[in-house]
């Protein structure tokens, strides 16, 4: 044994229990267990899972310790920890009873986190890496707070200091801890004093954590790095010893407080230490009654001396004139608020205000004191109203449900709509003359659409923070080590190992976003989650470097770099001086770039997983260019799910950031460019050329995807194009032993978009060319119908000249072995060359061999394969044996051409298993656009075997498709499917309005798609289908009315059938993308009618101008599809608050008729565009006539009941809940009457439909009629003047009279044959 320190059992010095006695005892105590580490080589059963480097075995300077046992957190940024874990013979009681006793010395000189070391029983796991201890299965702890010089017992975290050392410091050095543990009363005395025993830094008996039975594990839990070290020695567990352990006496001490006891043990002639809390709203309390006297009240214990077992019960008196504060005001409910089914219903969203007293009272109508007389409580959304000082929210739409002035619980009745708003819930209290105030953040987010290419920000949420209400200032987003998703600003949450935060900002009239970080030695990111791109994304920001601060992409959430699978491929640093992209520095014209900090810059990152490359670029917020790096690699292979701003470990400050988003570039196709070295390679000469390709995103950066070059001909065999290694838009032609003369087609595709260039071969010997082929044929849809195409050939001589030699064409099956005989319904004429493809054949491949002979007798031949294709199609890797009968093979490498008339655009993978039997066994995966040739404006039903997101039918950014897959039922949408994660058929009604079917595929897995036409005859009489929004949509609506009502206008259902098509909350784009727009264009049958007007209130981002591309295309559709078309203004303002210039006091009159940027730049252009097209039957202006209807009904008014102009123009005032809705929520139908009827000499949208239809059934046509012999030879053509009204369709058949109409005006098929 060492010195006296280790002389703990057999002679034992007396600290605390002899006081100043220098004799010793001698202990017959036994002795279970013991540690020391004079001998130790390592650290003798000592654990620490995260920080084993910080376990040493290290030497004192004094030589009073010697060796012993040392923890010090040298590398970790956090706590780390270390234990030990006893033996069975450690944890031997007698009589519920044993002794530890050490050594050890702790200090903490940071401000960052607390020291402890805890006794674990025998039931406690192991414990938590990277955490400080905070189970409640420990016998005692010694907790030193952060940079302080105490020891709390038994209080883990060290907030309530009942039991604390007195004299103790980080200064102390080594301290002797003895702790006598009695299992049966589950409490443990506890001395601690310096190692010669002449200080005591505690003494007391104090309460286990733990009702365990046995010791199980010594814990040493330490603060980060630098600020804190461990050392311990001379470990004895024995058995207790009365002679030497039974110590000063000990009394009970009880308290009873309000009825509720406890107890503590106190040591004779001490004063209490662990005194309850004596609060006791309403009552005063008097004093502390002393057993049984209640005469003489104590008022403080902490002078009183225990001598003996002692009872103290807390006395009070009721305080009269109390009334109880409200101290807490918490608002519960949903942030992201639900919408209604329809503009007409509602969803309720509720909200529970709780009012707590300092008491605990839960504080409402029914609770309150009755000597409150003020109590009042208002409700309010700031963010919400789109009209100020109005109880409506939402444009309209959101309103609170009916409730009293102390309400604590509401409900905001939320309709459908196509808008998105963000705000705080408040309710304002009055209570006791005070003002106490609750909120909540909230938002409705109506409007999902987003462009096609957009990442960030979510559907829902803005890019810019100026779009935010000032009731956002000051936000602060979700605090999450892990991350988060914030549903305030769309998805954003914070990451790493600190517990900064963000905050949206103000700086005069700007909004933005601050990430703070606090401290300097962790990582601190404000992180949003993608999709890993599998082809290249931007990003781009304004960004405010206010110190260092980085942008990053990573595999998972930042957290820890050391995390398994965790990658940063892209981080992007400032430095303070200087932007670096993985570690490279910007430059401008290879010139250093300086970039301050405290200023705005727009950010550019780049980022290619495809090449896994990136590069960045730099603008000052005027557009001026500051710098940019070349096209850098990424730092390791990755897939990146996490896109991140804000600061690495030992960084510290604010970024500032706003005006973000994130996408997949669109190429400007006026950018591309493709470029040879030369157009001519001669094959005798070896030559070789080499090729370049670059194209510009919109935005004017590189796309800089991975480039696949192909040669388009078949017939041309043995051209090599090499790509770069590094570059793959460089590459090199080289002409293989088997190239032919002739001329090829180069063809570039990058991340979709395609380019082609010309190249000619040239050859010393002679060969055949193809001069005429074709590799794709269609099998028509039509039994009539029959599709051809030519086949000629010529033998040339090296320049290409033809020789007029007798060239012979032969049919070869695909692999142009063996002779082929064609299937049923295709033919082959020899001699013209002709191959013939009717509704009779199947898909199949074959080849057309071209064979000839040159001038020295040498068989020449040339070969082009033929695609015979239906319009099914079987997705996969294109094996031989692998395509299912009657389908055509989709391959990767089946790429869209218009010869070709059939294919994919994009990137495109083959998985599965081949089977010629199945055609779900494989397919392709990845993001691709499918593409089919077919008839234009013709309906076709669809079949499709896959998984993941769909989108058909692409026009323009703008109208960026419809969207066929979603995650859930939902009545947002019209002709889609719940997506699935298996591949499943599902079925589509798809219009097509050119003459290419485009699917867009995400994340997808395809095994096969089938196309059939459907085929529409005219109805009886002509259905009307009206385009519009809520306006028509909702109940009490002119179209809504007319639709229900129609029967009661005789003249008009005459005509034709009405269908209100009218789609609440919709505006040009959503109407398109949710598929509104085509579940009119697949009902439209020939002579159909649409009308289009009603589609501007909700402008869905757009202004001025950009209203009349998606209303021509509305207009081109449908004309497409058969109907004509009637277009129109729309429905007029109300006066409304906002809105109170609609009506005129002074003149009596209505000037409601709208005159916006839809109205005079959009639907009024286009019918002045298109006014002499027949097929635009007429313009009807809504607006207008319901002004004039208005007007003539209130000069009325006398007639009409009213006792003036203003009553009786209240009385249409008070159809309007809104601006824009009128005759719903059961308010009058006065309005909606006089739109629908006209009034005096102001006509009725019923009567101008008639008025439209008459003047166009009306027109002048002339009727053809034809006569065929059998043979289908015209024998006889008769024509005669007729009305457009009398036109009839009529089927064509062998020896019959055919009857056409065609307009006298522009001699245009009246009627569709």
């Amino acid at each position: 044994m060492k010195n006296k320190l280790k002389r703990i059992l057999g002679v034992i010095t007396a600290i605390s229990l002899l006081l100043q006695m220098s004799f010793v005892i001698t202990s017959n105590a036994a002795e279970y267990f013991s540690l020391d580490f004079e001998s130790a080589t390592d650290t003798m059963g000592w654990t620490s899972a995260n920080a084993p480097g910080d376990m040493s075995i290290a030497t004192d300077e004094d030589n009073s310790i010697n060796k012993y046992f040392k923890f010090a957190n040298t590398n970790g940024s956090g706590t780390r920890n270390a234990y030990y874990t006893f033996d069975s013979d450690a944890q031997t009681t007698e009589n519920g009873k044993a002794v530890i006793e050490f050594d050890f010395y702790m200090t903490n000189t940071g401000n960052e986190n607390i020291n402890q070391l805890v006794l674990l029983d025998s039931a406690a796991g192991n414990p938590k890496g990277n955490a400080n201890y905070s189970g409640n299965n420990y016998i005692f702890s010694f907790t030193q707070p952060k940079n302080s010089d105490k020891l709390i017992i038994n209080n883990l975290d060290g907030s309530k200091e009942t039991y604390t050392t007195t004299d103790w410091t980080n200064k102390s050095g080594w301290t002797h801890a003895k702790a006598i543990m009695d299992f049966t009363e589950h409490n443990v005395t506890i001395t601690l004093s310096s190692p010669d025993g002449e200080t005591i830094y505690f003494d007391n008996k104090v309460p286990m954590g733990t009702d365990g039975t046995a010791i199980g594990k010594l814990l040493i839990c330490e603060a980060r790095k630098s600020t804190a070290t461990f050392g311990i020695d001379n470990i004895v567990v024995r058995a207790y010893d009365s002679a030497l352990d039974a110590g000063s006496a000990y009394y009970t001490v009880t308290y009873d407080v309000k009825g509720n006891t406890t107890e503590e043990a106190v040591k004779g002639n001490a004063s209490p230490l662990n005194i309850p809390d004596l609060t006791n709203y309403g009552y005063i309390f008097k004093g502390w009654q002393v057993n049984d006297d209640t005469e003489n009240l104590i008022n403080d214990l902490k002078e009183y001396k225990i001598t003996a077992d002692t009872k103290f019960t807390a006395v009070y008196e009721k305080d009269t004139e109390y009334i109880e504060p409200i101290v807490s005001a918490e608002i519960k409910g949903n942030s992201l608020m639900t919408f209604g089914d329809s503009p007409d219903t509602a969803a309720e969203n509720k909200y529970t205000l709780t009012l707590t007293g300092e008491a605990g009272t839960i504080i409402t109508a029914e609770t309150i004191d009755s000597r409150i007389e003020d109590f009042n409580i208002e409700w309010d959304i700031d963010g919400f109203k789109t009209v100020n000082d109005t109880d409506k929210y939402c444009d309209s739409y959101g309103e609170f449900a009916e409730h009293t002035n102390s309400a604590t619980e509401v409900s905001f009745m939320l309709r459908q709509c196509d808008f998105n708003f963000y705000g705080k819930l408040k309710a304002t209290v009055t209570y006791n003359g005070e003002t106490i105030e609750a909120s909540m953040y909230v938002a409705a987010t109506g409007d999902k659409s987003m462009a096609d290419n957009q990442i960030l920000p979510e559907a829902g949420y803005p890019s810019d923070f100026d779009e935010y209400p000032d009731s956002l200032v000051g936000y602060t987003t979700l605090k999450d080590t892990y991350g988060g998703n914030d549903i305030m600003v769309g998805g954003w949450g914070m990451s790493g190992s600190d517990s900064g935060d963000a905050v949206i900002m103000k700086e005069e009239n700007n909004k933005f976003l601050r990430i703070n970080c606090p401290t300097s030695s962790k990582s601190h990111m404000f992180t949003n989650s993608i999709d890993t791109p599998q082809k290249q994304i931007i990003f781009e920001q304004n960004i405010r470097f206010n110190g260092n601060g980085c942008i990053t992409l990573t595999s998972k959430q930042p957290y820890w770099t050391d995390k398994e699978g965790y990658t940063t491929p892209v981080t992007l640093e400032f430095d303070g001086t200087t932007i670096k992209l993985n570690g490279i520095a910007i430059k401008n014209n290879d010139i250093d770039v300086t970039v301050n900090k405290g200023k705005w810059y727009k950010i550019v990152l780049l980022a290619d997983k495809t090449t896994e490359s990136c590069f960045v670029k730099v603008y000052d917020l005027n557009g001026q260019f500051v710098g940019e790096t070349d096209s850098i690699a990424w730092t390791e292979n990755s897939e990146p799910t996490y896109y991140s701003i804000g600061f690495a470990n030992k960084q510290t400050g604010t970024v500032d950031f706003d005006a973000y988003r994130a996408y997949y570039p669109a190429a400007d196709i006026s950018t591309y460019t493709l470029n040879i070295s030369q157009e001519t390679l001669s094959i005798p000469n070896k030559d070789t050329a080499t090729l370049s390709v670059s194209v510009k995103s919109k935005e004017g950066y590189n796309i800089t995807g991975a480039a696949e070059w192909s040669i388009l001909e078949d017939d041309m065999q043995d051209i090599i194009i090499t790509p770069d290694v590094v570059d793959s838009h460089k590459a090199t032609i080289t002409l293989g032993e088997g190239a032919s003369a002739g001329e090829a087609t180069v063809q570039v595709n990058i991340g979709g978009y395609t380019k082609t260039i010309k190249l000619n071969i040239t050859d010393s010997a002679e060969s055949i060319k193809f001069t005429s082929s074709q590799g794709s044929l269609a099998i028509p849809l039509d039994e009539k119908s029959v599709n051809t195409a030519k086949y000629s050939a010529a033998v040339i001589n090296g320049d290409g000249m033809d020789l007029n030699r007798n060239v012979l064409l032969g049919i070869y099956d695909k692999n142009n072995v063996n002779k082929y005989n064609l299937p049923d319904g295709i033919s082959f004429d020899a001699s013209a060359g002709t191959i013939s493809v009717t509704s009779a054949a199947v898909p199949c491949v074959f080849t057309v061999r071209a064979t000839g002979e040159s001038s020295d007798g040498k068989i020449l031949s040339r070969s082009v394969k033929v695609t015979v294709h239906g319009l099914s199609f079987d997705f996969g890797s294109g094996a031989d044996e692998s395509v299912t009968e009657g389908y055509t093979d989709i391959n990767p490498l089946t790429t869209y051409t218009v010869s070709r008339g059939y294919g994919i655009e994009g990137s495109a993978k083959a998985e599965g298993t081949p089977s010629i039997d199945n055609a779900e066994s494989d397919y392709l995966s990845g993001d691709f656009t499918f593409k089919a040739k077919v008839t234009k404006g013709k309906h076709y039903r669809v079949k499709i075997a896959f998984s993941g997101d769909l989108v058909s039918e692409y026009v323009s950014e703008a109208l960026s498709g419809h969207e066929r897959t979603l995650a859930a039922e939902g009545t947002t949408h019209t002709g889609y499917t719940v997506k699935t994660e298996e591949i499943t058929e599902q079925v589509y009604d798809i219009p097509v309005v050119d003459d290419v079917m485009d699917l867009k595929f995400s994340g997808a897995r395809v095994a096969y798609i089938s196309i059939e036409k459907v085929e529409k005859t005219a109805a009886e009489k002509p259905n009307i289908w009206s385009v519009g929004d809520s306006t028509i949509g909702n109940s009490g609506s002119y179209a809504y009315n007319l639709a229900r009502d129609q029967a009661n206008y005789p003249e008009f259902t005459a005509l034709a059938d009405y269908h209100n098509n009218g789609k609440g909350s919709r505006n040009l784009k959503t109407y398109y993308t949710q598929g509104w727009l085509d579940n009119i264009l697949i009902n439209i049958r020939p002579g159909d009618i649409v009308t289009i007007g009603n589609m501007g209130t909700n402008p869905g981002g757009m202004s001025g101008t950009q209203f009349k591309a998606p209303l021509d295309y509305y207009v081109d559709a449908c004309l497409a599809m058969g109907a004509k078309v009637i277009l129109t203004s729309y429905t007029p303002h109300g006066c409304v608050e906002g809105y109170e210039y609609v009506y005129d006091k002074t003149t009596h009159t209505f000037h409601g008729c709208r005159e916006d940027a839809y109205d005079s730049l959009g639907i009024r252009v286009i019918y002045e565009e298109r006014k002499d097209d027949p097929d635009i039957l007429g313009f009807i202006d809504i607006g207008l006539n319901a002004d004039n209807a208005f007007n003539e009904y209130v000069a009325d008014y006398a007639k009409n009941g009213y006792e003036n102009e203003d009553a009786a123009a209240k009385a249409i005032m008070d159809c309007f809940g809104d601006h824009n809705h009128y005759g719903n929520g059961g308010r009058s139908q006065l309005a909606g009457d006089l739109m629908l009827n006209g009034y005096g000499t102001a006509p009725g949208i019923v009567s101008e439909l008639v008025r439209v239809l008459t003047e166009s059934t009306n027109k002048p046509c002339v009727k053809i009629e034809a006569e065929y012999d059998d043979n289908g030879t015209l024998v006889n053509l008769t024509t005669t003047p007729a009305k457009v009204s009398e036109a009839q369709k009529a089927e064509r058949s062998k020896n019959s009279l055919i009857t056409y109409w065609y307009s006298f005006e522009n001699m245009r098929p009246v009627i569709s044959e």
